[in-house]
């Protein structure tokens, strides 16, 4: 699976509007605009970062408030929507990161991160199928001119190794596993094109 075969289409989702009837905008302004007082719960995050869960009659959504003032919309549907989701991953010291899923079978979970300091969010790639939430590490996968990578990103740090992505007949979700990371190297267990369980070391890069 090194080349991918299919150009990664723009993730579609309900998220900021995406989905939203147009005679429907106003009172999804309203709810997002005046978010506080339709606040279902919030949980507090690193940094003086808080995740509010809103709704009101029509929509829920949750919005992501930071020290700075800035106000992040990270989903927002309509109530009876149950395809695809969006949630708080991982709270790191500085980034927050966001699993954003689709509607629709066999669509992948994408990786938004958040800075929290300016407010700036970028879409990496496939969610981290490897965390150390004590390190602040995250092995996941990504996409350079239509090629696969495995990325090992550094969140304290904000540095990343790539490496090339191990040949496999998966081609959606779950498709490998690290069973093994340390400073030197790391692990990856997938289905080979034989069809048969492998495993690889892989010599991390200095």
């Amino acid at each position: 699976m090194k080349t991918v075969q299919i150009v990664l289409m723009t993730f579609i989702t309900n998220v900021l509007f995406g989905q939203i009837s147009i005679n429907d905008i106003e009172q999804a302004d309203l709810l997002m605009n005046g978010f506080q007082n339709h606040t279902d719960s919030v949980s507090q995050l690193k940094q003086g970062a808080k995740v509010y869960y809103i709704s009101d009659s029509l929509f829920k959504g949750i919005m992501l408030t930071l020290q700075n003032g800035n106000k992040i919309e990270i989903d927002l549907r309509y109530n009876d929507s149950y395809g695809g989701y969006a949630e708080i991953g991982a709270d790191f010291e500085n980034y927050v990161l966001v699993k954003h899923r689709g509607s629709g079978s066999g669509n992948s979970e994408k990786l938004q991160v958040i800075n929290k300091e300016t407010g700036e969010d970028k879409w990496l790639g496939n969610y981290p199928f490897y965390l150390d939430l004590k390190n602040e590490i995250g092995v996941y996968e990504a996409y350079k001119d239509s090629t696969s990578q495995i990325v090992v990103h550094d969140f304290s740090t904000d540095k990343t190794e790539a490496y090339p992505t191990p040949n496999t007949k998966c081609v959606c979700c779950d498709c490998f596993e690290v069973v093994r990371f340390e400073m030197e190297s790391f692990t990856m267990r997938f289905i080979g094109l034989d069809g048969k369980t492998t495993e690889i070391k892989v010599k991390r890069q200095k």
